[in-house]
């Protein structure tokens, strides 16, 4: 399941974990990458390709004021991605962990079938919905981390969908990033 999640092109629509309103719009280009659009938060976007993350500058500031570290980001860093890089693919947004399948929570998701893989671990818990059909692939994810909610609904398989990372001229690293912002 998760080979063809990698290999298909696809878009989804959801809440996040991560903050507690707005919505996230996924489109995954397996060739181009992975772009993640928020809205209704700040309007800021990550992208994805080989294993590098680029993650715009409110974006990042956002993520870190969640964890309870305030910086301020000057103005001529609001068009500016900050890159990390993981040693996971970028397909860990959405690649569905060994869990348990659990008969009694499954359903239809937008009218197909779908089986329910629960995997928990510590106060994070997560029920993946897969199609039961041929190729099996992730409809939904339910989540829920320190009290927070989340859905999101994949849908689109095998669409085109264009992903353009930032022009390196708006690319900085970590490190770079952190000399120019100040943490309180």
């Amino acid at each position: 399941m998760n080979e063809t999640m990698r290999n298909t092109p696809f878009s989804g629509i959801g809440t996040t974990t991560a903050f507690d309103e707005g919505l996230q719009q996924i489109r995954w280009n397996p060739e181009q990458g992975l772009h993640i659009k928020l809205t209704g938060i700040s309007g800021d976007d990550m992208y994805c390709k080989d294993g590098v993350t680029y993650t715009s500058a409110g974006l990042l500031a956002l993520s870190l004021e969640s964890k309870g570290v305030r910086i301020t980001v000057p103005a001529r860093l609001d068009d500016v991605y900050v890159t990390t890089e993981s040693e996971q693919g970028c397909d860990s947004y959405f690649a569905v962990p060994s869990g348990v399948f659990a008969p009694d929570k499954d359903k239809e998701i937008e009218g197909v079938p779908a089986q329910a893989v629960v995997a928990s671990s510590g106060a994070a818990s997560d029920v993946y919905y897969l199609s039961e059909k041929d190729p099996a692939r992730l409809l939904r994810m339910e989540s829920v981390r320190n009290g927070r909610r989340s859905g999101t609904t994949y849908v689109d398989f095998g669409k085109a969908t264009t992903v353009t990372l930032p022009d390196t001229d708006r690319v900085m690293t970590m490190e770079e990033f952190r000399a120019e912002v100040d943490a309180d």
